[in-house]
């Protein structure tokens, strides 16, 4: 008996171990796929939100993409510190559109071709391009804005996927004609 139990144990030995170690694995592993595409779907909502709350001058929900400590680099001096100063970006547009007595710009931002990098699962880095459509307020036309690129880090948060830091790299050609 002895031996059958002996025979038994050493041919399945190997059985034993893929059950106990390959199999849970695998979960695992199914299981941070998951978790990840489930992440890369949360921060895309993020960047679309992002773009949304600029095209709309909503400073609140423009500034709750960011973390409380974010940085916000619009290039050429304009950095931005904490959620509100990045408020005061929507203000600033505002608040200039009023001196000047007109409406504020239309605006539609275009982001596209992101490149999404887990560091680990709670910071991640995405580059992405950017194109800012302007409908002319005289004529209705359509015109390029701006373009460039994003550098953004994203780090997670109890309230989700967040910007820690944006940085736009403008293409300075980029002008409309």
């Amino acid at each position: 008996m002895y031996r059958i139990i002996e025979n038994f144990s050493r041919k399945n030995f190997y059985g034993v171990l893929f059950f106990l170690f390959i199999i849970p694995l695998s979960a695992v592993s199914q299981e941070s796929q998951i978790q990840e595409l489930l992440d890369r779907a949360e921060i895309e909502d993020l960047i679309s939100s992002y773009s949304y709350a600029l095209d709309t001058l909503d400073a609140d929900s423009y500034a709750a993409v960011f973390t409380e400590d974010a940085i916000l680099d619009m290039g050429e001096g304009q950095v931005f510190h904490g959620k509100e100063e990045i408020k005061s970006l929507i203000f600033g547009i505002l608040g200039a559109a009023e001196r000047n007595n007109t409406t504020a710009p239309v605006t539609h931002h275009v982001i596209s071709n992101s490149t999404l990098e887990f560091v680990n699962n709670h910071r991640a880095i995405n580059y992405s391009y950017f194109m800012t459509v302007l409908e002319g307020v005289d004529d209705g036309n359509l015109q390029i804005f701006s373009m460039g690129e994003y550098e953004d880090i994203l780090v997670k948060t109890e309230a989700g996927w967040l910007f820690q830091s944006k940085k736009l790299l403008r293409n300075d050609n980029a002008s409309a004609q």
